[in-house]
């Protein structure tokens, strides 16, 4: 999966939980590869 299809799809579950990307980004293990920042 590229980059780019992760931020579509990371922007369409947080948009369709009623969430702001960057609470959706917040939430821990929304990406396993993506290193969470706390």
């Amino acid at each position: 999966m590229s980059g780019a299809t992760e931020a579509k799809y990371t922007l369409m579950v947080s948009h369709r939980s009623g969430e702001t990307t960057d609470d959706f980004i917040r939430r821990p293990g929304w990406f396993p590869t993506v290193p969470i920042e706390k």
